[in-house]
């Protein structure tokens, strides 16, 4: 079995962006650069894109292939079944819960709270209950015992749909651990990810001033200049 493995759970079929996760991002597609980075996040003993069944699938599972990334296809709409299939189908006894939307990583936090994950034998490790990190830094790190778990307590397709959302209704029933990082409320409040257009115009500024400045983009740099972006716009 494997400890822990990295799902990045991707679709095109966006409501609000379609087809944004081949969208491109300053010369790579979104799902290029989320793949680059998780691949930079060590504790990780595996990693496999979970996408659906839908044909217009069919490009992104092409893409997990030439970049040499295990593919899992099931389910659109049940996304909880989705992912408990894909651990299972790799052995993971972890998932290390990753948005196919997050152009950005911080590896600090994923790898601390992998650890907190394993030493404390939690269910699920989170930063989001409360959420500690602005959207596109949001972490879940979840048991596959706790998605079986899940899925012959619940057919609500809410629960069904969102991976998380039962055990965050029953923590009585599963171990929760939150964890705090060090970011102010407005920090909090910035939005790390691409959900839509604004979303989309941002990142790619962002990533444009890196280049052009040379700059490392780590999250202090990347709140930065999302700071003097909604300032400017």
């Amino acid at each position: 079995m494997i400890e822990f493995g990295a799902i990045i759970f991707s679709r095109m079929s966006s409501k609000r962006l379609p087809g944004k996760a081949l969208t491109d991002l300053h010369g790579t597609s979104l799902l290029e650069r989320v793949i680059h980075n998780v691949r930079k996040i060590k504790c990780l003993d595996g990693i496999c894109l979970a996408t659906s069944t839908d044909k217009s699938d069919d490009c992104l599972e092409n893409l997990a292939n030439s970049l040499d990334i295990n593919c899992f296809r099931g389910s659109l709409q049940n996304v909880t079944k989705r992912a408990l299939d894909s651990a299972k189908y790799y052995g993971y006894d972890n998932i290390v819960r990753v948005c196919g939307d997050r152009p950005f990583i911080d590896l600090n936090i994923y790898e601390t709270m992998i650890t907190n994950h394993k030493e404390n034998k939690n269910d699920l490790t989170t930063n989001i209950f409360p959420r500690t990190v602005p959207p596109g830094l949001t972490c879940e790190i979840v048991s596959t015992k706790s998605l079986e778990k899940t899925l012959l307590l619940t057919n609500n397709s809410e629960d069904l749909e969102h991976v998380t959302r039962y055990i965050y209704n029953t923590p009585n029933e599963f171990k929760i651990q939150n964890i705090n990082f060090p970011f102010n409320e407005e920090e909090i409040n910035l939005r790390l990810v691409i959900d839509d257009e604004t979303d989309l115009k941002r990142t790619n500024w962002i990533l444009k001033k890196s280049i052009e400045n040379n700059y490392e983009l780590d999250t202090k740099k990347i709140i930065s200049l999302t700071k003097k972006w909604i300032k400017n716009n």
